[in-house]
């Protein structure tokens, strides 16, 4: 069968061709069908990498409070309702940072190039005309400066505040740091190194800073939420005009002395389509240089072009098995990026088939279809060997809870099993037509530079060539060198070299030690903003995708990311850049204010984590189902008064519970920073019932109940209709919130609403007979759904690693079990079913008697809370996703290796080569692991994501001789692997060099995503070249097995005897006269047909 195969292809190569190249065909085709047809064929989504653990408490908590609003039951959301003033509600702001390091930035001089630089930022017309934040219905409100205790504006406070031409600036700035309100102001200024003494006359510092604001909403919006897409493009848009060449000229020139830096995200996003040109302009050259080097190393246009368009079409026959057979729905860009893997492992396959095909011409064969009957053997056993070690080892990432990872794994297994079938089907058609109808054929622009090979007549094969060489047999020379100089000068000089070799043991030996020790220094990236910065990145990258799909619209994603991150310091940008310097500034520089961004805490009622069951596996943007907590009541008056007793005891938590729970304090009053909706109420209908209006000692104040709320609003009749209520209504808890929040119905702007709308949530009530919600109206019939208290911790989330912050996140869970009697499952120090009770000891340890012991017995109506981090990036989730990501990627590691190993001892036949290719390639993922910290790196998403790929790229090129070792037929361990050497040796360099050269031209990328990805790629095809051709063929040449030693197939052909009931037929054996021992006897027919795996020019 396979005999007429081959015949086929050699006497029908146009058919066979055409054949397979429609197969292709037929796969971009029917991707493009279905594409175009609205199936969803291609589910690409480039503005996220999907890292969330679906099923993780703290993100099924998150979910529930962020996706409550968008519930077809909340039909009362105050966040959406009523209009908004121009400009009223801050938006951005615009940070920019001052520096001397060898001077003092609070200098007479220095404060005076501050003011006029903030002048002429704050005089910019296009800033006051439609950015800036208005404080009153036309006035721009002056930017948070150092300035402002100097310029008047806070004299009112002090007379002290008041230095217009900075003559007694410590006297200043030492009045500001005693007064309560200025203090917290001052702080935000001054660097950790920061001196204010009025006794020594001093005030320096080495850095300050100073904030532009931006408000929301726009002319010719009516809030902030009213076309959110379209205000963030207009906002862009005036930032870019107003401010992108002036504070880059600003930053690249200086100010003086001193060095400017700045922040805003809109800015960042304007630097960044600026450079992703130039960098994606590099990713075109490492694709050219591929190109370039498969022509050189082929010699032919018609080989290169094909070999190309087979290894690229791999995608779509990779995507359609992901997607349409094990139904996979996310694509994402490191799956993009693994073309650049599967372009690497395609074109060594496909120099191991030509240089096995270039070999066989020192054979002699009776046809074409002989030749191609051995070339096809040899070189789709050893490709079948690598591939399948290579798949295992990306297959690994499976087991990975992160969903970004885990489908990149398959997906590039799956690149290289259908690389696999296309190069062992449809390439050698290519090489066939090639030899038939191509060969001759000469390129006339480069016919004189050798763009030919040598010509040979169809179907005629001698055993003796001729010893002089035409001027185009002679473009094979270098080839031929190469073969030569591995089987021969490189391996008698340096792999045999009876000195040399121990040489290289020692070295190798050191680099060895080195990567240990570096490898167990390796932590998580404690940067919860990692994430936020490679998409950042990802989104200007993919961003015109967004613009031109015909199928999906995309237009909106692009603004809601850049939202939900712009809270995040992010740093894309390497050293050097006004970027990566803001960044580190933000965070190291400056001492805690008020200003920074910290985690929010919610603490929930009314909601149940959210129901995912419904969700695809691979659907991450999946929101679930809302389950709601209809137990939930605020009218009881219990439950009312045990929210407020909740509240009061929070705002007096003993100083050693704060700190526990780290919990940020007011600068200015000293108070725990919590909003507590049920306190600030009660505070208001206190003073509410002080108004004359209502009779004398009318009680407002919680609890409320009916006869209390009747009071309120038969003197409100321009808001309640009293003749509508019924015997049957008693939700006067909500009648009167609503009346708080919109201060007696006169403004959806007001602080309280603003700040404690968004805390709440609801639906018509079934006793209303209205179909429209009137929340807004501040009428009676609306029932809270869910309420959340907010309270402020000092965390800030680029300060802080994952084994801190889940401690912290285990004394909240402790806290709120206790206090509410939620039942959950807590962690304790790092797990265990005991470890809610030995928090909740130690997180009252010493306090003795605490009055939220008896809160445990809240009302039924609200017992059910919860704590959560629901805002911004989900801190709790974040946490243990950094704790996730660093024992999923050793944990895949190690599963990888195993597996490796396992398949090369069953598919090299010998566990001795086997297990000393396991140990190099340990060796080079030790390489790998340790040089992450060596260059300062932490195990962050994209290092998590890359080391997925390790023991997947580094088996490549050991496996192939460690093949070409068990498959030599000569007896000592020498010659063995100087036929390794002389076989593949060519084919592991060139895949070598095709990948080292294509990273190198991401190394001149400047966005630090593409340059890790490039350094990455570069460090584990080096290390694994380095290690394959030196050590691991040192250690062959040294230790490797003799002869049979070790090899598995006598007991193979033992079980399958034994089980068979057949005898096979054993050859005679012979003496050899070398080794005086005796060997298996090989016919000359099978030494020149079917015996070596590869065969040499040597």
């Amino acid at each position: 069968m396979t005999a007429y195969i081959f015949r086929l292809l050699v006497q029908r190569p146009k058919l066979c061709f055409g054949f397979l190249l429609g197969a292709h065909l037929v796969l971009i085709i029917t991707t493009a069908a279905l594409y175009f047809s609205g199936y969803d064929i291609l589910p690409a989504d480039f503005t996220q990498v999907p890292l969330n653990l679906e099923t993780d408490e703290r993100k099924l908590r998150a979910d529930a409070w962020k996706f409550a609003r968008q519930d077809s039951l909340v039909t009362l959301n105050p966040i959406i309702v009523g209009d908004q003033s121009e400009r009223s509600v801050r938006r951005d702001a615009l940070e920019i940072v001052y520096e001397t390091r060898d001077g003092n930035v609070f200098s007479r001089r220095n404060l005076k190039v501050i003011e006029k630089t903030e002048k002429e930022i704050f005089n910019n017309k296009i800033y006051r005309d439609h950015l800036c934040l208005l404080a009153g219905k036309t006035k721009c409100q002056a930017p948070l400066s150092i300035i402002r205790f100097f310029d008047g504006s806070l004299k009112s406070i002090h007379p002290d505040l008041y230095d217009p031409e900075f003559r007694r600036i410590p006297k200043v700035l030492a009045r500001a740091s005693r007064i309560n309100f200025t203090r917290a102001m001052l702080t935000f200024h001054l660097a950790k190194d920061a001196v204010i003494s009025l006794k020594q006359n001093k005030a320096s510092s080495h850095y300050t800073r100073s904030l532009f604001y931006i408000g929301a909403p726009l002319k010719g919006f009516l809030n902030a939420e009213d076309r959110p897409d379209e205000q963030w493009e207009k906002n862009q848009e005036y930032a870019k005009s107003a401010f992108a060449d002036q504070l880059e000229k600003k930053y690249k020139d200086g100010l003086g002395s001193m060095r400017m830096y700045y922040f805003l995200i809109a800015l960042f996003f304007n630097s960044i389509s600026q450079q992703v040109i130039y960098d994606l302009l590099l990713a075109g050259a490492s694709f050219t240089f591929i190109f370039l080097f498969m022509l050189f190393q082929t010699q032919s246009i018609w080989i290169t072009s094909w070999a190309v368009f087979s290894i690229l079409s791999c995608f779509f026959g990779a995507n359609f098995v992901y997607r349409m057979i094990l139904d996979c729905r996310y694509i994402g860009i490191f799956h993009v990026l693994s073309v650049f893997i599967i372009l690497g492992i395609g074109a060594d396959d496909v120099f191991v088939f030509l240089d096995t095909w270039r070999g066989s011409d020192q054979r002699a064969f009776p046809n074409l279809a002989a030749k191609l009957s051995f070339v096809y053997r040899r070189a789709a056993s050893a490709m079948f060997i690598t591939s399948v070690t290579t798949m295992v080892a990306f297959t690994t990432s499976v087991f990975s809870p992160l969903l970004g990872v885990s489908t990149f794994g398959i997906f590039s297994a799956l690149l290289v099993f259908v690389n696999y079938c296309s190069v062992i089907t449809f390439f050698p058609t290519v090489v066939i037509t090639y030899e038939l109808y191509w060969k001759n054929w000469n390129w006339n622009c480069f016919s004189s530079l050798g763009w030919t090979e040598a010509q040979t007549r169809e179907n005629e094969f001698v055993e003796e060539r001729e010893v002089e060489m035409s001027w185009q047999e002679k473009f094979q020379q270098p080839h031929k060198l190469i073969v030569r100089f591995f089987g021969g000068l490189f391996y008698t000089k340096v792999i045999g070299h009876k000195i040399f070799r121990w040489v290289i043991i020692g070295f190798f030996a050191g680099v060895i030690s080195v990567s240990v020790f570096f490898a167990v220094q390796l932590q998580p990236d404690e940067e919860q903003s990692k994430t936020s910065e490679l998409l950042l990145v990802i989104l200007w990258w993919v961003r015109p995708i967004f613009e031109s799909t015909p199928v999906r619209s995309h237009s909106s994603l692009y603004s809601k990311l850049t939202r939900r991150f712009s809270c995040y310091q992010v740093a894309v940008w390497g050293k050097g850049t006004n970027w990566y310097s803001i960044k580190q500034l933000r965070k190291l520089a400056f001492r805690p204010s008020q200003e920074d961004k910290v985690v929010i805490v919610n603490l929930i009622w009314g909601l149940q984590p959210q129901d995912r069951r419904s969700c695809h596996f691979t659907d991450y943007k999946c929101k679930g189902k809302t389950v709601f907590d209809h137990s939930f009541d605020m009218n009881p008056p219990p439950c009312q008064m045990a929210m407020l007793e909740f509240c009061h005891e929070l705002k007096t938590l003993p100083q050693s519970v704060v700190d526990k729970l780290r919990i940020r304090r007011s600068a200015v009053t000293g108070e725990i920073e919590v909003h507590c909706f049920v306190d600030k109420m009660n505070k208001y209908l206190k003073k509410e019932q002080k108004k004359p209006m209502y009779p004398n000692n009318t009680v407002l104040t919680l609890p409320t109940n009916g006869a209390k709320a009747q009071i309120l609003m038969r003197h409100n009749g321009n808001i309640f209709n009293v003749s509508q209520l019924t015997d049957s209504y008693y939700r006067y808890y909500e009648a009167l919130m609503a009346f708080w929040l919109t201060q007696d119905n006169t403004s959806y702007s007001n602080p309280d609403y603003i700040t404690y709308g968004k805390l709440i949530g609801g639906q018509l009530d079934e006793t209303e007979t209205s179909n429209t919600p009137n929340f807004q109206g501040n009428r009676y019939g609306n029932r809270l759904l869910f309420a959340s208290i907010e309270i402020n911790t000092t965390i800030v989330p680029t300060r802080m690693g994952h084994v801190e912050g889940l401690e912290v996140y285990d004394h909240w869970e402790a806290f709120m079990q206790e206090k509410t009697h939620y039942t959950c499952v807590t962690h304790g120090p790092r797990g265990g079913s005991g470890g809610g009770v030995r928090l909740l000891e130690s997180l009252y340890a010493g306090e003795g008697h605490v009055n939220g012991l008896k809160m445990k017995k809240m009302p039924p109506s609200c017992r059910n809370g919860f704590q959560a981090t629901p805002t911004a990036h989900n801190a709790w989730h974040w946490l243990k996703v950094q704790e996730v990501l660093a024992s999923t990627a050793v944990r895949g590691i190690l599963m990888s290796l195993g597996l490796a190993i396992g398949l090369l001892t069953l598919m090299t036949t010998n566990w001795i080569v086997g297990l000393m290719a396991g140990a190099t390639i340990a060796c080079i993922t030790v390489g790998v692991v340790g040089f992450i910290p060596l260059v300062g790196w932490k195990l962050g998403v994209l290092e998590s994501l890359n080391l997925t790929l390790v023991v997947g790229l580094a088996v490549d090129y050991v496996v192939h001789l460690a093949d070409g070792y068990v498959r030599s037929h000569n007896h000592f361990r020498g010659d063995k692997t100087r036929d390794a050497l002389g076989s593949v040796g060519i084919s592991v360099l060139s895949g070598a060099c095709t990948t080292l050269g294509a990273s190198v031209f991401m190394l001149a990328a400047k966005i630090v995503f593409f340059f890790q990805f490039g350094i990455f790629m570069f460090c584990t095809i080096g290390l694994s070249i380095s290690y394959a051709l030196l050590f691991f063929t040192t250690l062959l040449a040294l230790v490797g097995p003799n002869g049979n030693t070790g090899s598995m197939l006598p007991l193979w052909r033992y079980f399958r005897d034994m089980f068979a009931g057949t005898q096979e037929e054993t050859e005679p054996e012979v003496l050899c006269e070398r080794c005086r021992s005796r060997v298996p006897y090989k016919s000359p027919e099978k030494l020149m047909y079917g015996t070596a795996t590869y065969t040499s020019a040597v």
